[in-house]
Formats: C-alpha cells, sequence, structure tokens
C-alpha cells in the first residue's frame, strides 16, 4: 500500500520482486489501508509500531482485536502506547475483553483481546 507519489520504477521494482502493489489517496489514513487490503484480499493484517500509528487506528475503529506486550523494563520516555486525542471520560472510552488470561514469559507480559 502506498501513496500517490510512489515513483513507477519502485513500484515495477517491488512488483519483479513478487509484492502486490497498490496506491490509495493517503496512506496515512488507516480506513483507506484498511479498505484497500481487503480489496487484495487480506482480512487479517498486523499492525505493528508505536503510539502514533496504533492511535490513529485505534481512534479510526480499525482493531477487532489486539495483542499487548508489557515489558518489565521501561525504554524511551513519555510517548503513551496510542498517541492522540484520548477519550474525556471512561464511558466514551475503547472497550477491551480478554480472549485468554495473561501469559507471562521471559520478562514479558502478553494480553489477547478482542473489542468489547
Amino acid at each position: 500500500i502506498h501513496g500517490p507519489g510512489v515513483a513507477e520504477r519502485r513500484r515495477a521494482e517491488l512488483r519483479r520482486l513478487g509484492a502486490t502493489v497498490k496506491a490509495v489517496a493517503d496512506a496515512h489514513d488507516p480506513r483507506l489501508v484498511a479498505r484497500a487490503l481487503g480489496e487484495i484480499g487480506f482480512n487479517d493484517v498486523l499492525v505493528e509500531g508505536g503510539g502514533t500509528l496504533h492511535g490513529a487506528w485505534l481512534r479510526a475503529g480499525m482493531y477487532d482485536r489486539i495483542e499487548v506486550y508489557l515489558g518489565f523494563k521501561t525504554l524511551g520516555g513519555g510517548m503513551p502506547a496510542a498517541a492522540g486525542e484520548g477519550a474525556a471520560t471512561p464511558g466514551f472510552a475503547h472497550g477491551w475483553l480478554p480472549e485468554a488470561p495473561p501469559v507471562i514469559f521471559e520478562g514479558t507480559i502478553a494480553m489477547r483481546l478482542r473489542r468489547g
């Protein structure tokens, strides 16, 4: 998935390597990206990134399920897991329900949640 400014030679190179290449008007819009992925046959997608990316996908309502990994060490500083404007009150917050009990392994807590 790419925005409108990607050069044809770059798209051709990616196709030559076996990639499916699809343009969207705004590659930073989660709804457009998700729609484009659906059009080429994707239903389940791993979105891996930082707080800005996940905040955008959460605000767009694009997550049905999330997996959260919480390490026992603090890295970086100040960036929330989901950046951007949050819910004004708990009643407007995203609700999530556990799919399974949390698992602890090698200093990490793993949680699998579904939209509540």
